[in-house]
């Protein structure tokens, strides 16, 4: 008798939020997530076995562990307005919040940078480096297993 059995990660997005970047020293979106790893039995996850919180830069990717009350109080949050300047409160345009303009137009205050997408490991759950971005990895350094094409 065969029996079939491993591991898996999933990651799901609690909130992004608005705050200064301890590396990149810009006013950007960063996403709260949580990632976990799954017992799978034949390919279907049957319960979990790990969970991690973690906290990304939009901009440059640095990602952060937090704790479960951390990233909890964090969601419980009003969702974050991207379509107005933080400082004075001037409508952003849909057309630059989709071409990604830095800066209000009005008084020249840093815009919120939208991700395209959350870079960590679906298998594992281990961020995956902007530079392993860039470079076009196609496996994951943590893991071993294929990073989906358009991770990044």
């Amino acid at each position: 008798m065969l029996i079939i059995f491993g591991a898996r990660g999933k990651g799901k997005v609690l909130r992004e939020e608005l705050r200064p970047c301890r590396v990149c020293q810009r006013n950007t979106l960063h996403v709260i997530a949580e990632t976990s790893q799954w017992f799978t039995l034949f390919f279907i996850p049957i319960f979990p076995f790990s969970r991690r919180h973690i906290r990304q830069c939009a901009v440059c990717g640095y990602t952060e562990r937090l704790t479960r009350e951390e990233a909890m109080s964090a969601s419980a949050l009003p969702p974050l307005r991207t379509d107005v300047c933080a400082r004075c409160g001037a409508k952003i345009a849909p057309e630059a919040i989709e071409r990604g303009d830095p800066y209000c137009v009005l008084c020249g205050h840093p815009l919120p940078q939208k991700p395209k997408s959350i870079n960590f490991c679906p298998y594992c759950g281990a961020p995956i480096p902007p530079e392993a971005l860039t470079r076009g990895d196609k496996f994951c350094m943590n893991c071993g297993q294929p990073l989906p094409k358009g991770t990044g």
